[in-house]
């Protein structure tokens, strides 16, 4: 898939769009994120919000690292364009794991 205005790093890989996501304002999101990033066709981005699938990705999104020390990182927040208004993300009950039973133990966070 190649996108407009993007460069050759946008190649590679297929999204499929499940869901919008909800409208943040006034209110908590719950967002739980399942990342395979390699550089092989095996990558994988899944996107919930209260338990809503709302995207897939899948391919090449990874790279492979130039130097032995750099590793690849999730990175969010408010990143966004310029705004007449303020952003702010807050997170509240943060949890990273490899097994997804410790961030979704009742199964209710990313549903199908």
């Amino acid at each position: 898939m190649s996108l407009p205005g993007l460069t050759s790093c946008a190649q590679g890989f297929s999204v499929t769009r499940y869901n919008s996501l909800p409208d943040p304002f006034g209110k908590w999101t719950t967002m739980v994120y399942h990342l395979r990033l390699v550089s092989d066709q095996t990558g994988l981005i899944e996107i919930w919000a209260d338990g809503k699938k709302v995207s897939k990705t899948e391919g090449i999104i990874g790279f492979k690292p130039f130097l032995a020390k750099e590793s690849q990182y999730l990175k969010f927040g408010s990143y966004r364009n310029h705004t007449e208004f303020a952003t702010v993300t807050r997170l509240g009950h943060y949890v990273r794991s490899e097994q997804k039973a410790d961030v979704d133990a009742d199964g209710t966070l990313a549903l199908p």
